[in-house]
């Protein structure tokens, strides 16, 4: 059955109107699943015998979504809003690629660029197959599982201690940089991501089965681990998404909760303050408060600096790596500011229409699916740790979800255009959502 706008053949719409409905493969959520696993397996990498988990497990996860988008094409089974968001996410980063080769920062470009690009390329027709419903329950449910069987996963092979101060074990990275590691932005960002799912689940219960109680658990245990990896951004980030949805669905709740949180940290803290700077997350925040930003202030100043130095930059863009090639730093010396290596890589211009168009996407998003659906508050988590850490080309979750809202934005405006040809087969679950 064709479930698409029916319009005139020759014209892109009924091009992308002839690709079939996604099969069970894409409406599970078992791609977007295979994905998650094949690029969040590496955050377990701790002491040796963690990698030892992680090569095997993410050769099957690679293996599932191979298998899975070929068997895909071959069938004609491709989302609709990826034949519009894959291209512009390729005509982006190839505009950034190509400015950089003309004003000479080619060699500062990021290790493994066509690697990233082939990853982002494939995340976006995953992230497009995926239903609505399938954000609110089955992928979020995934991620939570998922997770859980991480944390035992360490637990198993040495790589957590469970005394106090409790802490995770990075042997496996003191080995292989020469230097102590005391804490991993990974770790704590995989248990972030768990937090949001739970907390996800929590607001948006439809047919869970677990109660409140365990749901609300689950956000707190997941919280602590996130803390314990030391991950200072990532793991106050995931507090603040989770402070997010919980004060936009139950504000009245959640001000009771952090009024009750607020007085039994201050009668507890105090009497063991000295048993809780043994903490790394607390030294960290603390360092934090002393005005030590991990020299991101710094680079955000000097993304500044070379914006006023450099005009043509500010007006057209200097392509990806110039930040690095402008103060000669080695290719991972980049901003840690995604707006500010936008403004650098692309123009002033180009960033205010690109964030304008992402915003005017993401609020389309968020009519239809809601502010605590975790595909909202994933973008949303992720939004925020770019603000210290990664490039435009590594920032795999940013570069999909990113492109996803656009593509998708774009698509429902071009099926807008024809009202009258929508071809009345088509179930009302596969329509453009107008509205909550």
């Amino acid at each position: 059955m064709d479930q698409s706008v029916v319009i005139r053949q020759g014209t892109l719409l009924s091009r992308i109107s002839n690709l079939r409905a996604p099969s069970l493969l894409w409406s599970s959520g078992f791609l977007f699943c295979a994905f998650y696993v094949m690029t969040t397996i590496g955050f377990l990498t701790t002491n040796h015998a963690s990698r030892v988990l992680v090569t095997p497990i993410r050769a099957v996860a690679i293996g599932a979504v191979i298998v899975g988008l070929a068997y895909s094409l071959l069938t004609r089974q491709i989302p609709r809003a990826s034949v519009i968001s894959v291209p512009l996410y390729l005509f982006t980063l190839l505009l950034g690629l190509g400015l950089g080769l003309f004003n000479g920062s080619f060699d500062k470009v990021s290790e493994g660029f066509s690697q990233h690009l082939l990853v982002c390329s494939i995340g976006l027709m995953v992230v497009s197959g995926v239903r609505a419903e399938d954000w609110d329950l089955s992928i979020p449910r995934f991620v939570v599982l998922y997770s859980i069987c991480c944390a035992l996963a360490l637990w198993a092979v040495g790589a957590m201690e469970a005394d106090f101060p409790p802490r995770f074990l990075y042997e496996y990275t003191a080995d292989k940089e020469g230097a102590v590691v005391n804490y991993s932005q990974e770790v704590s960002r995989l248990f972030g991501y768990a937090a949001i799912a739970a907390c996800a689940i929590l607001l948006r219960r439809l047919q869970s089965r677990v109660s409140g109680a365990t749901l609300a658990a689950l956000v707190v245990g997941f919280l602590s681990l996130s803390l314990i990896g030391g991950g200072r951004g990532d793991s106050l980030g995931a507090v603040m998404v989770v402070i997010l949805a919980l004060v936009w669905a139950r504000p009245l709740l959640t001000a009771l909760v952090f009024i009750t949180a607020g007085v039994s940290l201050v009668l507890f803290v105090g009497p063991f303050d000295e048993l809780w700077r043994e903490l790394m997350i607390v030294n960290r925040i603390l360092e934090t408060l002393d005005g030590d930003l991990g020299q991101r202030d710094i680079l955000l100043r000097q993304s500044i600096d070379l914006l006023v130095a450099e005009p043509r930059c500010a007006l057209l863009g200097c392509g990806l790596g110039f930040f690095q090639h402008f103060y000669a730093l080695p290719w991972y010396g980049y901003p840690h500011n995604f707006i500010a290596e936008m403004c650098i890589t692309y123009g002033l211009v180009f960033t205010m229409v690109f964030l304008v168009v992402l915003g005017l996407a993401f609020l389309s998003f968020v009519r239809s699916s809601g502010l605590t659906c975790f595909a909202s508050l994933l973008f949303i988590y992720t939004l925020i740790i770019s603000m210290k850490s990664f490039d435009i080309v590594t920032n795999w979750f940013l570069m999909v979800f990113s492109f996803y809202f656009i593509g998708r934005w774009i698509a429902e405006a071009l099926s807008r255009t024809r009202p009258d040809r929508v071809d009345n087969r088509v179930p009302s679950s596969m329509r453009p959502t107008q509205g909550v």
